[in-house]
């Protein structure tokens, strides 16, 4: 019996514009989707959906504001946040009840928020951050690493947490 989950990502686009300060951002809003209607599927026919968006706040006090607004409008269980605006080591503006991870470089963050099944911390390093929660089909990983980084430099660190052996 084969006891694999297919997964996929249903990518929407989100223009989101702020009358404030007249900056638009790109938002990129995807669906992590567990779909049993896809021809390879063997699992059952329930539908488990984690609705993830990603940002580029481009270290802007503005915009690192916008996800706490953005959250009340619509269903959102985390936020992939590129460039946010940092303060005192963690993303500014991000409600206190939220969790939040950042790389090491301050350029790739993770924001989960509290309707999320407790998120556990798997790494950080310089450009990538990583966390796994538990869905009602099993654990996933969820990572995140700054779009602009050297692809090699974040396999390898990407490999690192993954490949080492529990004592």
């Amino acid at each position: 019996m084969d006891n694999a989950q297919n997964f996929y990502l249903q990518p929407t686009s989100i223009q989101s514009n702020s009358n404030k300060n007249q900056t638009s951002h790109n938002i990129q809003q995807f669906r992590l989707q567990k779909n049993s209607n896809l021809p390879w599927s063997t699992s059952s026919t329930t539908t488990t959906t984690i609705d993830i968006i990603q940002i580029n706040l481009a270290k802007s006090k503005v915009a690192t504001a916008h996800p706490a607004k953005l959250a009340s409008e619509i269903n959102i269980n985390h936020f992939l946040a590129q460039e946010p605006y940092v303060k005192e080591g963690k993303i500014a503006g991000v409600p206190s009840k939220w969790h939040q991870w950042l790389s090491s470089n301050k350029k790739a963050g993770i924001i989960s928020l509290p309707s999320t099944n407790n998120p556990i911390f798997i790494c950080c390093t310089t450009n990538l951050t990583a966390i796994k929660m538990q869905s009602i089909t099993g654990p996933i990983n969820l990572i995140y690493s700054f779009p602009y980084a050297q692809l090699q430099d974040t396999a390898q660190d990407l490999a690192k947490p993954f490949n080492k052996k529990l004592v």
